[in-house]
């Protein structure tokens, strides 16, 4: 399986995610039918984890790619606070781009690290901190528990079968993040801390993964397409739910 059916099966998932929150944020649709499309969407994150972890590897520009994730969270903002928080500005949360590229700058830090001489290795652990609180502070989408997941992925070969299996457990300590949070703290397990657990079944495409990019427009206009549809169809995507939900009754009753 290509990084490019990857990143398909993880925008679908999210889209079915999003689609499901709308659904129950206004009262649309039935509840087991956007319970069932969360659930789905539960493994886009991880998968979006994966595949930023493997971009960075592979990257022969890691400014430039710091740059596309970073001005696609800019761009991605409004449509976000819109869709989720029905408001232009919502300074609690920040969408997931911002994870993502905060994510790629301090592994451009671990990455030095790690490489570097013995002796230096152990600095890793300062660029890790350094993301972890920026993420929790700044209210970025899976806060300091996403960061840590895609740095820790990035400490395993993804084009190994045994790296693939050692990723395992830190997706299922991710898809228990919750629940061990909640029991923890002696609090009730709610539903949606169980829903969560549905995110390790992400380990499934990951496992296919064959670290090959998929197929390829031949043209250079071509391949731009393809290379910043997946950048665009974040921030596309949430303000379409956006106009569609917020304007339900009215379309509906066009038909």
């Amino acid at each position: 399986m290509s990084s490019l059916v990857l990143k398909i099966i993880a925008c679908a998932a999210m889209l079915c995610d999003h689609i499901g929150y709308q659904m129950m944020m206004y009262g649309i649709g039935g509840v087991e039918t956007a319970s069932v499309l969360r659930i789905i969407g539960r493994i886009s994150f991880p998968l979006f984890a994966f595949l930023i972890v493997q971009g960075f590897k592979k990257t022969h520009n890691i400014l430039l790619y710091i740059l596309r994730v970073l001005g696609a969270a800019i761009i991605s903002e409004i449509p976000y606070n819109l869709c989720f928080y029905r408001v232009w500005r919502y300074d609690s949360g920040k969408n997931i781009m911002f994870t993502l590229a905060l994510s790629l700058i301090a592994l451009v830090f671990v990455d030095m690290c790690v490489k570097g001489r013995k002796e230096v290795r152990f600095f890793c652990v300062f660029p890790i901190i350094a993301a972890c609180y920026f993420a929790a502070k700044f209210g970025l989408s899976y806060g300091y528990m996403g960061v840590l997941l895609i740095i820790l992925i990035y400490f395993f070969d993804a084009g190994d079968f045994k790296g693939k299996l050692c990723i395992f457990p830190i997706l299922l300590l991710f898809a228990l993040r919750n629940v061990i949070t909640a029991a923890t703290g002696r609090n009730a397990v709610s539903e949606w801390d169980l829903t969560q657990i549905y995110s390790v079944f992400s380990f499934i495409p990951i496992l296919a993964y064959n670290g090959k990019p998929g197929t390829q427009k031949k043209s250079g206009a071509g391949k731009k397409v393809q290379q910043y549809f997946f950048y665009l169809f974040y921030p596309l995507h949430l303000i379409l739910l956006y106009l569609i939900f917020s304007n339900f009754g009215k379309l509906a009753a066009l038909f």
